[in-house]
């Protein structure tokens, strides 16, 4: 078993469908993969765009796509994104 079946396993989630949602996981882009793989271990968000040299509205992108995942591991991803002059950006989150 893979390292992200056990993580799956140690938070409650039978083998079957933990190895389902690697294998769903695994059919993800290669970057949206590795940014919502970090954010699994816990890096916030602003610590994974620092560790991949991409944007905060890039990384809220990748977790968004990984719907089903956020959920498993409570990562909160932006609803709504307001602009504040260059570069400054607030958001309500879901």
């Amino acid at each position: 078993m893979s390292a992200f079946v056990d993580t799956l396993r140690s938070i409650g989630l039978d083998v079957e469908t933990a190895i389902a949602l690697e294998q769903e996981l695994d059919q993800l882009p290669a970057r949206t993969k590795e940014v919502f793989m970090l954010r699994a271990q816990g890096y916030t968000q602003e610590e994974v765009g620092e560790r991949l040299g991409i944007k905060q509205p890039t990384v809220w992108y990748h977790v968004w796509k990984c719907e089903h995942f956020r959920d498993l591991f409570s990562i909160k991803v932006p609803k709504k994104r307001t602009y504040i002059g260059e570069g400054v950006v607030t958001s309500d989150y879901t």
